[in-house]
């Protein structure tokens, strides 16, 4: 009679045990699968972001250049074309202002949207000022506009090359901070919720 009930609390106590292990490793399991999705979201995004930039900031560029080359003597670029083209891209870039400063600081971090504004941004406004005030003036814009120019092409690409590394390195700043779903239960592994698992009772999860 003893040696039946010690095993059955052997048995009991195995159980539990095999039960708590197991549950462990699931939930460690789904821990990582879930924190790797979002993840990888996370890094297509950034990756988005950070082509859209190169595309608009290379458009405006050129299309910045071009404009300048229309305003010299004898230029077979049509002046009025080369203006509706750079207008166009200069709406398309204030167009996605605001989504790319969103990502930048959802993505990475509030220096990264000042860097933008500040380095790409401020300068694209202030080239296109002496463009307007060239067009107004009807003058050939100066070779130092041209240098400005080849200057912020330089600084996009460097700006860009900044958001690649940690994509390539899978280490957005934000990944620290991820907040995977945790379940009150599993992760305390109380012998109460071991006891339900281990007998079929129900043990529905709740978020917290």
């Amino acid at each position: 009679m003893i040696e039946g009930l010690l095993l059955l609390l052997i048995t009991i106590v195995l159980s539990i045990v095999g039960a708590a292990v197991a549950s462990s490793l699931q939930h460690k399991a789904w821990e990582v699968q879930n924190r790797r999705s979002i993840e990888d979201a996370q890094l297509v995004r950034a990756q988005e972001l950070s082509d859209k930039i190169v595309h608009l900031a290379d458009r405006r560029i050129y299309r910045a250049r071009r404009l300048c080359w229309s305003l010299e003597g004898n230029s077979s670029i049509s002046r009025d074309r080369a203006l509706n083209d750079y207008r166009e891209s200069v709406f398309e870039w204030n167009d996605s202002f605001g989504y790319i400063r969103a990502n930048l600081l959802s993505l990475y971090n509030f220096d990264c949207v000042t860097n933008f504004e500040e380095e790409i941004h401020a300068e694209f406004q202030s080239i296109g000022s002496l463009l307007e005030r060239a067009l107004r003036g009807r003058c050939v814009p100066s070779p130092a506009l041209q240098r400005r120019l080849d200057v912020l092409s330089s600084k996009s690409y460097k700006f860009t090359a900044r958001l690649k590394g940690p994509i390539r390195e899978r280490n957005l700043p934000h990944f620290e901070d991820l907040d995977a779903i945790e379940y009150e239960n599993a992760d305390r592994l109380s012998s109460v919720y071991l006891v339900k698992r281990l007998y079929g009772i129900s043990t529905k999860p709740r978020r917290i």
